[in-house]
């Protein structure tokens, strides 16, 4: 069982590690147009970091603050970056803050519940974790692609004109096929310990 202070430290380690990821996120997006923008917008991994941060813990409630907290802080890495990274008319650095900070208002709205969501399902998987996530997995980066193109259909929007990652189809499709990639290698592992485990408490 971990004890408080192990518990903690492994809280900080998480949430340090969402910031750092915000901050990567921040740089690959950079300040202009094109794929690097584009891979910049994508959104699967936004919810898959909440999801493996409540994985980490044990529980639905700790899950979801854990969730929570890793959210906000990979949002807070991001806009912090962009500060330092975008051409926002050399104003002085806090004023840029609150200018990136204001500008991802509606993110951090959306990751309040969001965060939250994926950590409490990251946190209530238990023993069927593997295929938990497996299908967190798949569906998330499956599921994204897809629901932008709808989004736009439905508002009238040629996928050209965006600056999201269906605007080049060899990062859509490659998105697309990760998940799947990933959701059975995740169902073939967890298929194979199952057998393993089985065949061991058979000799037992």
């Amino acid at each position: 069982m971990a004890t408080p202070r192990r518990a903690l430290t492994c809280a900080g380690a998480i949430i340090l590690a969402a910031v750092l990821f915000g901050v990567a996120v921040a740089a690959l997006k950079g300040g202009s147009t094109g794929v690097r923008d584009s891979l910049g917008n994508v959104s699967a991994p936004w919810l898959l970091l909440p999801y493996f941060a409540g994985a980490a813990t044990r529980g639905r409630l700790r899950g979801a603050a854990m969730g929570l907290a890793t959210c906000l802080a990979s949002l807070a890495g991001f806009y912090i970056a962009q500060a330092f990274i975008l051409d926002l008319g050399g104003h002085p650095v806090f004023t840029n803050i609150a200018l990136t900070l204001g500008a991802g208002r509606y993110y951090f709205i959306a990751g309040i519940v969001a965060g939250p969501l994926f950590g409490a399902i990251g946190g209530a998987a238990g023993r069927y974790r593997s295929i938990v996530t497996a299908a967190v997995v798949g569906l998330t980066l499956v599921g994204e692609p897809l629901a932008v193109f709808a989004w736009l259909s439905g508002q009238g929007i040629d996928p050209a004109d965006t600056g999201m990652v269906i605007q080049y189809p060899a990062l859509w499709i490659g998105e697309m096929l990760l998940g799947c990639i990933l959701s059975i290698a995740l169902l073939t592992w967890a298929r194979h310990r199952n057998v393993s485990d089985t065949i061991g408490g058979m000799h037992l």
